[in-house]
């Protein structure tokens, strides 16, 4: 399944990332399922490229295959482990809370919107595209900023969760 996301990857203009998975192979073929947020080639090339080449284990979620429909089910400050390691984790930081008004933008990671969703999925694996690479997030300030909106009431206009509720996803 991960040759058949690289081979799709490639020829989908998402050959950065198909690359990527191939250095990784070893890596990732030790985990159950994946979810990938990839930077198109001409985003590498055009600008932000760098920043995404070195963080690249920072845009993947082991463990979890979330498709466009599991992050849509998400809520606002869940936490997703990276393979970056301990204390660099996403954060979903938005979603749309009307379906009919449900598009690609309406799921947001790191305040980043999806630009594609689910660019290949399969039995193990679900790449989305995104616009730019992940800026990193102090989660503890994020908390601090949630608990503030929560005690004056505004988490749902203008928390940075939206409505300030709080999960983890953590690993099996």
């Amino acid at each position: 399944m991960i040759r058949d996301a690289m081979a799709r990857l490639r020829d989908g203009g998402y050959g950065f990332m198909a690359l990527a998975m191939r250095v990784k192979f070893a890596e990732l073929e030790k985990f159950a399922n994946l979810t990938l947020f990839a930077l198109d080639d001409p985003a590498i090339f055009v600008g932000g490229g760098h920043d995404y080449v070195s963080a690249v284990r920072f845009h993947i979620v082991p463990n979890h295959r979330l498709t466009r429909a599991d992050l849509h089910r998400l809520r606002p400050g869940t936490v997703l482990p990276t393979l970056a390691g301990e204390g660099q984790s996403l954060v979903v930081t938005h979603y749309a809370t009307d379906s009919a008004s449900s598009n690609s933008n309406d799921v947001r990671i790191n305040y980043i919107p999806i630009k594609e969703p689910d660019v290949v999925v399969n039995s193990r694996i679900a790449v989305h595209g995104v616009y730019v690479p992940f800026p990193r997030l102090h989660l503890a300030d994020l908390a601090v900023a949630s608990a503030t909106d929560q005690t004056n009431g505004t988490c749902g206009v203008g928390g940075p969760f939206g409505d300030c509720a709080s999960s983890a996803i953590t690993s099996p």
